[in-house]
């Protein structure tokens, strides 16, 4: 009657959420039930697509293959278990990795229902937005009409859900009003209610008019999204044009002679 050993394996996702560029652990368990020692026993890890730079994590039984992902090179009692910890980069966005893993030996095993296991994690998407803002009419005097255009664009990888933009109008303009718009509406200085492909590219142009003089007028603006920006560095822009001074000046003449 040859020796039998019944091999459980156990494979949990050690991070609750991950982004593009973060570290994943996966702690992957091999338990022997018995009744016999497991001789030989292996584990072949299948890592998805989107998993990059595969290493084990030290303190672990037997060896493991970097490049094929398999861990081997040791024998289980009855009873005993061995841990082996994988690191993992994630290497893709809005994506679900799904991380499996077998188990066997040289012993034979009675039940093959526990030798497979496997454990996910949720890649949200990114986007990363990109604002421009450009400025018509420089050198604009009091009551003159100053145009505003602010260009936004999504870098990707992923869509970018319900894009806003904040344009921070200075005191010294007034009479905000729309020249055009590509997508969306602008209320209240706020441009909203759209959404941004990747490489998707929306434009806004704002007519205002100058109430001041003698002053440098800076527009700020910053756009953001319901999905996560992984580089919030071209969030804002400015622009800013100069409004020179101005004097009115008047005459007046008088002859100081009633008569000559």
């Amino acid at each position: 009657i040859p020796p039998e050993a019944d091999l459980e394996v156990i494979k949990v996702a050690l991070n609750e959420t991950a982004r593009y560029g973060d570290y994943i652990y996966w702690n992957v368990t091999v338990v022997n039930h018995g009744p016999d020692a497991a001789v030989n026993v292996v584990v072949d890890d299948v890592i998805p697509e989107g998993l990059i730079d595969v290493s084990a994590v030290k303190g672990y039984i037997g060896s493991f293959d970097s490049v094929n992902y398999v861990w081997s090179g040791f024998d289980l009692v009855s009873g005993a278990n061995a841990t082996l910890i994988i690191r993992t980069k994630v290497n893709a966005t809005n994506t679900t990795l799904v991380n499996r893993v077998n188990t066997s030996s040289d012993t034979y095993d009675p039940d093959m229902s526990n030798n497979d296991d496997s454990d996910s994690i949720v890649i949200p998407p990114e986007a990363d937005l990109e604002i421009i803002k450009s400025v018509r009419n420089d050198g604009a005097h009091k009551g003159d009409f100053i145009y505003w255009t602010i260009t936004v664009t999504n870098n990707g990888p992923d869509a970018a859900i319900n894009v806003v933009v904040n344009d921070v109008i200075p005191k010294e303009l007034i009479n905000v009003t729309v020249d055009s718009i590509s997508a969306g509406k602008f209320e209240n200085n706020v441009w909203s209610g759209f959404n941004l492909t990747k490489d998707g590219q929306a434009v806004l142009v704002i007519r205002t008019t100058v109430n001041a003089t003698n002053v440098t007028v800076v527009n700020k603006v910053n756009t953001s999204s319901d999905t996560y920006d992984p580089d919030m560095s071209n969030n804002n822009a400015s622009n800013s044009t100069v409004i020179p001074p101005e004097a009115d000046l008047e005459v007046i003449k008088v002859a100081l002679n009633e008569t000559a």
